[in-house]
């Protein structure tokens, strides 16, 4: 899909805007290189001057888990499948901002999410708007896609 590169751009401001991120935040980088949303967590914070630590899931869920990774309040963007992973192995980092996506979120998985951060969103958007679409922090028993994310409409 071909996509200009205004609209990464203002996917960009709008997520700098909704997760109130700056230069002291680190994103882990868990996504694929052929995902969209590897962009998001790879060059969002690289444009601010924030780090990007790439890894994979294995290292995060896998013997010593986050123990072995020192962060410090991390962004974490990944789909519900690898959230539930994360949460059962107890490695979400402290602090983490959580960033879901890419296939149905599970009310269950919304609620544990809800507990375990301080802020989590759930995330929509089909590759041709750009990443995502639409945000949702969660905050309730209800689960939704949320409303568009900045300059955009549904």
């Amino acid at each position: 899909v071909a996509v200009p590169h205004r609209a990464v751009v203002n996917c960009f401001h709008a997520f700098h805007a909704l997760l109130d991120i700056d230069q002291d935040q680190e994103w882990l980088a868990l996504t694929s290189i052929g995902f969209d949303i590897a962009a998001l967590e790879l060059l969002l914070p690289l444009t601010l001057g924030a780090r990007v630590r790439i890894t994979s899931l294995d290292r995060i869920v896998g013997p010593g888990g986050m123990c072995a990774v020192p962060i410090d309040a991390p962004i974490v963007q990944t789909t519900p499948y690898n959230w539930d992973l994360i949460l059962r192995s107890g490695s979400l980092p402290p602090g983490a901002k959580a960033l879901c996506g890419g296939e149905a979120l599970p009310r269950r998985l919304a609620q544990q999410l809800a507990r375990s951060t301080p802020a989590a969103w759930n995330v929509y958007g089909p590759t041709e708007t750009t990443i995502w679409s639409t945000a949702w922090r969660i905050d309730s028993d209800r689960v939704t896609i949320g409303q568009p994310i900045l300059n955009t409409s549904l």
